[in-house]
């Protein structure tokens, strides 16, 4: 557990309610620390705690998920921590990378992709203890793009690329995890669906 948290005064404004406090939760000028994708879930359930992404430190700390507690004067501590890999083009071969994570809707844990050897694994890890269970392990792809969680937590999406890399137009697609009843599939979206990595990704 670390607390990093300081009051930054300088935000309010002569019009600024009396009650307003603004806080800087991370301060370790050895690494940023940002809340990415604000159109997925970060926040648990009560609005007490959060989760954000922080990189990779200049002396040698990994890259990984972070929970921050406001009732708890902002503190924060690792979730988990991991090689961390951009969504887009992949090595055939993998180490443990994780490519996405989702916090799961109850706030219990998250949901998170890794890469091993030339398998893709979505894995279960919980907010507690940092502890992943892995619920499936499926053929890695040689492109992945985002991923999503359903609001009841039971079913998550990937986006993978259907293709070889040699057959020209190959689809990409969406690989379905049900989690509750331990069932995955694909379903095609074709090769104009907008799943695509960026143009300086595809050559």
């Amino acid at each position: 557990m670390l607390r990093e948290a300081i009051e930054r005064d300088e935000f309010r404004t002569p019009v600024s309610p009396e009650t307003l406090r603004v806080f800087q939760v991370t301060t370790d000028a050895k690494r940023d620390s940002h809340v990415d994708s604000q159109n997925a879930i970060r926040w648990t359930p009560d609005s007490k705690r959060f989760v954000f992404k922080r990189e990779a430190s200049d002396d040698g700390r990994p890259a990984g998920t972070w929970l921050c507690d406001v009732d708890d004067g902002f503190s924060i501590r690792a979730i988990c921590e991991y090689q961390w890999k951009p969504d887009g083009l992949m090595p055939k071969q993998g180490s443990g990378e994780t490519y996405a994570w989702q916090m799961i809707p109850d706030g219990s844990g998250l949901y998170e992709i890794r890469h091993a050897a030339d398998k893709m694994e979505l894995c279960r890890v919980a907010m507690a203890s940092g502890k992943a269970e892995t619920l499936f392990s499926f053929p890695a792809p040689i492109a992945t793009r985002w991923m999503d969680v359903s609001a009841d937590g039971e079913r998550v999406v990937y986006g993978v690329f259907l293709g070889d890399g040699k057959t020209e137009g190959a689809p990409w697609g969406v690989r379905v995890f049900d989690v509750k009843n331990g069932k995955t599939w694909v379903v095609e979206m074709g090769n104009e669906c907008h799943l695509s990595p960026p143009a300086s990704r595809r050559n």
